[in-house]
């Protein structure tokens, strides 16, 4: 019967049976005995609702903590990962002798473009979302009332300002040497290649011919260019490129070295050029016809324009110390 049952459920529970089931199957139960075993029934329900509050209120406490130590531990581990890049990166640059050659000061400047590029964003955003977590855990701990984190020495956002400051200055400071030990190997060379040159030459094809076919590609052609201080406008790669490579679409170690060598080739001078005007047949060189000389296309455009009015002569000689 499930009055019997009932009651049966509420004593294992711990309320007494106050009255029995034949008095309840009555046509009219004593009143009074009903309500005081119903008034025990809603004490005991009651109670049971208090602690199941006062549980949940303990677990939302507990899991808050857990979320706000997770939270600093984040905060720390990746505080000390910004301080020791901070302090690598600086003892690096601050330790950095200075290059020897032109290809390695160049080097240099591209090994530099490279942090800049992949490195630098990545700290810098690195720090900001690290200020942001310190600053939502504080703000959390104070809207419930409770105490400030207390962050471990050294790692406060105050100090990753300052040694954020202090990256920059070493960056600025290690930028301005490189660039300025760059322009010194802007010189005025004999006729002659020095054969350190050839040699950095040489040993850009190689570093780029990474299968060492004997052969390089278009990337790899204008990134061993680069290697070495010679560089080609985006908007002239392709037709330099094409010229030398031809109808393989690769360039060879001699080509390579060849049209390189061109570069540091100084035997260029007002006479030689004024000689090799006269021979090419443009005529007089005060008022040259390029065209006439064979020169086409896109170098018979920009020659035209920066010469506008024709005197060949004049612009060479304002062009040479």
């Amino acid at each position: 019967m499930g009055v019997e049952h009932a009651f049966k459920n509420f004593e294992e529970l711990g309320i007494d049976r106050l009255i029995e089931v034949e008095d309840m199957l009555v046509d009219s139960p004593d009143e009074k005995q009903v309500m005081t075993y119903v008034s025990e029934l809603f004490k005991f329900l009651s109670t049971q609702d208090f602690k199941q509050n006062a549980k949940d209120h303990l677990n939302r406490l507990i899991q808050f903590l857990r979320r706000i130590r997770g939270s600093c531990d984040q905060y720390e581990a990746g505080a000390q990962e910004y301080l020791e890049h901070v302090k690598a990166q600086t003892a690096e640059w601050e330790g950095k002798s200075l290059a020897e050659s032109k290809g390695a000061a160049q080097q240099d400047i591209e090994d530099y473009k490279r942090y800049v590029k992949d490195m630098q964003p990545a700290f810098a955003v690195k720090k900001i979302d690290l200020e942001t977590l310190y600053a939502n855990v504080q703000t959390e701990l104070s809207a419930k009332g409770m105490l400030p984190w207390e962050c471990p020495d050294g790692l406060d956002p105050e100090v990753l300002e300052k040694e954020g400051a202090r990256l920059n200055a070493a960056q600025a400071a290690y930028f301005d040497k490189i660039r300025t030990h760059r322009f010194t190997f802007i010189e005025v060379q004999d006729n002659k290649i020095d054969e350190k040159v050839k040699q950095e030459i040489e040993v850009a094809f190689e570093r780029f011919d990474k299968d060492s076919s004997g052969f390089i590609e278009r990337e790899e052609f204008f990134a061993a260019m680069t290697s070495i201080g010679v560089a080609i406008p985006e908007n002239q790669q392709e037709a330099t490129f094409s010229s030398i490579a031809g109808a393989d679409d690769k360039i060879s170690k001699e080509e390579y070295t060849r049209y390189m060598l061109s570069f540091f080739d100084t035997s260029d001078s007002v006479d030689g050029i004024l000689t090799s005007c006269s021979k090419a047949g443009g005529g007089d060189a005060a008022k040259y016809d390029f065209a006439a000389a064979g020169i086409t296309g896109e170098e018979l455009e920009f020659i035209n324009s920066a010469c506008g009015d024709g005197n060949f002569e004049d612009f060479i000689k304002s062009r040479f110390k």
